[in-house]
């Protein structure tokens, strides 16, 4: 039998439609990873075009969400069958600006996964821009052959659904950045057990080039790739330290950024280590750009550093917590959930229970 054009054009919205709503919900699932992603293009943008575009990195959260937010909305109003028209040329502009996105860090090679389904579905960009192209001749299909008229419900009710997606999505980014994923599909969910890579053991192998263009040692720059960016490899200030690391039962807190960690936090992550018991040790995991010297004064905590390639693939918070027994992933907590933890640790006897103020 075959299918009627008007049917294979029903069939194509339903699935673009899907589509969409599946990415914008899979990136809400981890807003803060996509917005690092967002970060490593204005980075490529800056060194590329102008540094103009450094001044949008602060924004980098709030442009994830709404970008997840368009995917969702614009989904489901072709789903439904609402406006379908508008929303065609809507998702085809949107679809567009993304190919055209892909195709630059195609040509660069600035990235090597989009993130435009997460890291569920990484998509490295040959197959994202491949990807984009099948859906514009998509949209261009329902569009040339869509003869169904608008769905019979009253414009309230499609308002109404709309609203409400747009709600929840909105609801949905701001929860998992405060608790983290609600399904981790990062490199190290809990349960995992984490073994040493031992094929980098020299900071100077890092080599990478710096925002004017010249060879550095060190930390990673956004947006260029390095295949040792995401090795499980930690240093304290004199020497490497990973199967220390995991070896006995370690809480990491794991700082992405250093504008993330103001007083009020200082103060929180002070005072519980020094609510820990001796055979629990509490350290914090930098990014290899931060210095001893930048940091608070007053923290009294061993310190540790690795790429930051490392610390987004571990966690997905600005500043979270990663409790290790013997190299094994037994829980993960973002710093906004801090009196989680606290009981956890409690109940595996980890603390002297006393209260603390701070934790208040």
């Amino acid at each position: 039998m075959k299918l009627k054009p008007s049917s294979v054009s029903y069939i194509l919205r339903l699935f673009v439609g899907t589509l969409f709503l599946f990415s914008g919900l899979i990136k809400l699932n981890d807003p803060i990873g996509f917005s690092l992603t967002i970060e490593n293009y204005l980075h490529s943008f800056a060194i590329d075009v102008s540094s103009i575009f450094f001044k949008f990195l602060p924004y980098s959260l709030l442009l994830a969400i709404n970008v997840c937010l368009l995917e969702v909305v614009l989904g489901l109003a072709l789903f439904i069958n609402f406006q379908t028209k508008w929303i065609i040329r809507a998702l085809f502009i949107l679809t567009g600006f993304f190919t055209l996105l892909t195709l630059y860090t195609l040509w660069l090679k600035r990235v090597d996964s989009c993130g435009c389904l997460s890291d569920a579905i990484p998509l490295a960009p040959r197959q994202s821009f491949l990807k984009n192209i099948f859906i514009l001749f998509v949209l261009y299909t329902i569009n040339k052959y869509n003869t169904s008229s608008q769905n019979q419900f009253p414009l309230f009710m499609n308002l109404g659904i709309l609203i409400l997606a747009a709600i929840f999505s909105t609801y949905m980014g701001w929860y998992t950045y405060h608790k983290l994923p609600i399904i981790d599909f990062g490199k190290y969910p809990v349960g995992t057990s984490i073994s040493a890579d031992n094929q980098l053991k020299d900071l100077t192998q890092l080599q990478t080039v710096d925002s004017q263009g010249n060879l550095s040692n060190g930390e990673l720059p956004p947006g260029f790739s390095n295949p040792m960016a995401n090795s499980f490899i930690v240093w304290d200030e004199n020497k490497e330290i990973t199967t220390e690391l995991l070896q006995g039962t370690k809480l990491l807190c794991v700082i992405q950024r250093l504008t993330n960690l103001d007083e009020q936090s200082t103060s929180k992550i002070t005072a519980l280590s020094k609510q820990l018991l001796t055979h629990i040790e509490l350290i914090w995991l930098l990014p290899l750009h931060i210095d001893k010297e930048s940091l608070p004064t007053d923290i009294n905590v061993r310190l540790a550093w690795a790429n930051s390639g490392l610390l987004s693939s571990m966690i997905k918070a600005n500043i979270g917590f990663i409790l290790l027994q013997d190299g094994i992933v037994v829980g993960k907590w973002s710093y906004k959930n801090l009196p989680k933890l606290q009981k956890h640790l409690d109940g595996l006897g980890f603390t002297n229970k006393r209260p603390i103020e701070n934790f208040k």
